[in-house]
């Protein structure tokens, strides 16, 4: 009798029906992976952009950069010279 009533006084806040059961446990745990993929694949997704968008502005910069040095050096060697 005492385990019985323990039983019954013992349940869940919720009811019985709040039970969490291991299949409950793995559909969430499935779900939560599956977003957790997605929010991964879409940072990938931005950084890969982000990462050519700067290539493609330092590249010509660097080289641009460099033209304008070695003009700037060409002329004046041929001022001292």
């Amino acid at each position: 009798m005492e385990e019985a009533a323990y039983l019954i006084e013992g349940r869940p806040t919720g009811g019985w029906d709040a039970l969490v059961t291991k299949e409950h446990l793995d559909l969430r745990l499935e779900t939560l992976e599956q977003r957790t993929r997605a929010e991964l694949n879409q940072v990938r997704i931005e950084f890969r952009d982000q990462t050519t968008r700067l290539i493609k502005w330092f590249v010509p910069t660097v080289f641009a950069g460099m033209s304008v040095s070695s003009a700037l050096i060409a002329g004046v060697l041929a001022v001292l010279a």
